[in-house]
């Protein structure tokens, strides 16, 4: 079962989740003026601050941008569908 029939909506903040990722690594590699690995524990506190900051915004505008999943009133009842 892939994350994708579990939870269509999480499959579509993955794709943004991927692209803070890829942005707060070359954020921090500029800063630092070298190369700097995805999992480096600054890269990853700055992308889980973003996350936890947007996430209820993310999950609501896929949800809008995407009527089948707008009579979800939270995240638990994916499996109602």
């Amino acid at each position: 079962m892939s994350l994708q029939s579990i939870d269509p909506i999480a499959h579509l903040e993955l794709e943004v989740i991927q692209k803070i990722i890829h942005d707060e690594t070359w954020l921090e590699a500029e800063r630092r003026g070298q190369p700097v690995d995805q999992a480096d524990p600054i890269v990853i506190s700055s992308v889980c601050d973003i996350v936890m900051r947007i996430g209820a915004q993310l999950r609501d505008s896929f949800s809008h941008s995407h009527p089948q999943f707008a009579n979800r009133e939270n995240g638990d009842d994916w499996m109602a569908a």
